[in-house]
Protein backbone atom coordinates (compact mmCIF):
# COMPACT_ATOMS: atom_id res chain seq x y z
CA UNK A 1 0.00 0.00 0.00
CA UNK A 2 1.44 3.34 -0.79
CA UNK A 3 1.95 5.78 1.87
CA UNK A 4 -0.15 8.70 1.90
CA UNK A 5 1.25 10.96 4.42
CA UNK A 6 1.80 13.61 1.41
CA UNK A 7 -1.96 13.89 0.78
CA UNK A 8 -3.97 15.17 4.23
CA UNK A 9 -7.60 14.07 1.95
CA UNK A 10 -6.35 10.23 1.18
CA UNK A 11 -5.19 10.09 4.90
CA UNK A 12 -8.52 11.52 5.55
CA UNK A 13 -10.62 9.37 3.75
CA UNK A 14 -7.52 6.12 4.80
CA UNK A 15 -9.00 6.81 7.93
CA UNK A 16 -12.33 6.75 7.36
CA UNK A 17 -12.25 3.35 5.93
CA UNK A 18 -10.32 2.59 9.22
CA UNK A 19 -12.93 3.51 11.03
CA UNK A 20 -15.24 1.51 9.21
CA UNK A 21 -13.23 -1.38 9.10
CA UNK A 22 -12.70 -0.87 13.60
CA UNK A 23 -17.02 -0.26 13.54
CA UNK A 24 -17.35 -4.00 11.46
CA UNK A 25 -14.74 -5.79 14.12
CA UNK A 26 -16.22 -4.12 17.43
CA UNK A 27 -19.47 -3.38 16.43
CA UNK A 28 -19.34 -0.07 18.15
CA UNK A 29 -22.42 2.19 18.94
CA UNK A 30 -23.05 4.76 16.96
CA UNK A 31 -21.78 7.14 20.44
CA UNK A 32 -18.69 5.82 20.43
CA UNK A 33 -18.42 5.83 16.71
CA UNK A 34 -19.11 9.63 16.44
CA UNK A 35 -16.63 10.18 19.14
CA UNK A 36 -13.96 8.41 17.49
CA UNK A 37 -14.68 10.55 14.33
CA UNK A 38 -14.82 13.97 16.27
CA UNK A 39 -11.37 13.26 17.53
CA UNK A 40 -10.35 12.38 14.36
CA UNK A 41 -11.81 15.76 12.91
CA UNK A 42 -10.22 17.57 15.70
CA UNK A 43 -6.58 16.19 14.83
CA UNK A 44 -7.12 16.97 10.80
CA UNK A 45 -8.55 20.64 11.79
CA UNK A 46 -5.69 21.32 14.32
CA UNK A 47 -3.45 19.91 11.20
CA UNK A 48 -4.83 22.74 8.73
CA UNK A 49 -4.58 25.41 11.42
CA UNK A 50 -0.88 25.06 11.58
CA UNK A 51 0.24 25.18 7.78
Amino acid sequence: MKSTRKNPLVTGIHIGKLVADKMNQLRLSKAEVARLLSRKQATVTRFYALN
